[in-house]
C-alpha cells in the first residue's frame, strides 16, 4: 500500500506506520529520505534534461536550414533564378529575394528557440522549487522546529535557498542547507523556533528556548536586560510585545 505524503489524520493509518509521520500544524507529513531518487523529482529532472536536448536539436536544425538558405531562397526556383540572370538587370532582384528568404528562416527559428527556452525555464523553475521545498522541510524537521512556527521558518529560509551547480540544495553563500539550519537552530534567533519538551515549541510560554520567563526573557525580573530588550523590539516587535506580557509588563 502506498503511503500518502500528507495526511489530515493518522486514525486510519496502521500503528506500525505512524512513526514515519511527523505532525506539521494540523497535518501529518511523511518523513522522506533519498529525495533525489524520488520518482516525481526524477521525472522533473528527466523532463528538464529533455527540454535542454530539444533546444540543442533546434539550434542544430536552425544552422542546417540557414546554410541551405544562404545558397537557395525558400520561395525561389532554379528556372526563375536563371531567367533573372539572363536579363542582365536582375541581380538586385535575386539578392533581394535571397535576403528575404534568409530573414524569414531566421525569424522562424528564433521563434522556435524562444518557445523551447520558455518551456525549459518553466520546467527548471518547477524542478528547483520542488527540490528546495522538500530539502527545507526535511532540514527544519531535523532540528525539531515547532509545528506552529514551521511556516514562519520556511518563509525565513526560502529566499536564501537555492541549488548549486552540482545539484545540492545550499544557501546563497554555498553552505549546505542542513548545516546552515542546524547552526541557526542553536543560535539566539533560531532557538526560539525549536520545540521544547512538554510544550508547543519555541514560542510557547515558559519554554527555555522560546519566549518564556526566567533568564531568557529580558523583561523578566531575573533576566532584565535593556540592550536585549532594544534588540528584540527592533528585530521582532510582535515577540517583544509577547515577552513583555509574559513578564507582567
Amino acid at each position: 500500500m502506498a503511503l500518502a505524503a500528507i495526511m489530515d489524520s493518522l486514525d486510519n493509518v496502521e500503528e506500525s506506520v505512524q512513526q514515519y509521520y511527523k505532525q506539521d500544524g494540523d497535518k501529518y507529513v511523511l518523513q522522506i529520505d533519498g529525495v533525489r531518487e524520488h520518482p516525481e523529482v526524477t521525472a522533473l529532472k528527466n523532463a528538464y534534461d529533455a527540454e535542454k536536448q530539444k533546444r540543442s536539436d533546434a539550434a542544430k536544425e536552425r544552422d542546417k536550414f540557414k546554410e541551405i538558405a544562404d545558397k537557395i531562397p525558400e520561395d525561389f526556383d532554379a528556372d526563375e533564378y536563371e531567367r533573372l540572370k539572363a536579363n542582365g538587370d536582375g541581380g538586385e532582384d535575386v539578392q533581394k529575394k535571397v535576403e528575404e528568404a534568409r530573414e524569414r528562416e531566421r525569424k522562424r527559428h528564433e521563434k522556435k528557440i524562444e518557445q523551447l527556452t520558455q518551456e525549459r525555464d518553466d520546467l527548471a523553475h518547477k524542478y528547483t522549487g520542488t527540490r528546495t521545498e522538500v530539502a527545507l522541510e526535511k532540514a527544519l524537521s531535523e532540528v525539531n522546529v515547532a509545528p506552529h512556527l514551521r511556516r514562519a521558518a520556511e518563509r525565513l529560509w526560502s529566499p536564501d535557498t537555492q541549488i548549486d551547480e552540482d545539484g545540492n540544495v545550499v544557501t546563497k553563500d554555498g553552505t549546505p542547507l542542513s548545516d546552515a539550519i542546524k547552526e541557526w537552530s542553536q543560535g539566539d534567533e533560531g532557538s526560539y523556533f525549536i520545540a521544547a519538551p512538554g510544550n508547543g515549541g519555541g514560542g510557547a510560554p515558559g519554554g527555555r528556548n522560546g519566549s518564556g520567563g526566567g533568564k531568557t526573557n529580558p523583561w523578566s525580573k531575573e533576566g532584565f536586560n535593556l540592550s536585549e530588550q532594544g534588540r528584540i523590539t527592533n528585530s521582532d516587535p510582535e515577540r517583544a510585545k509577547r515577552l513583555k506580557a509574559e513578564a507582567g509588563g
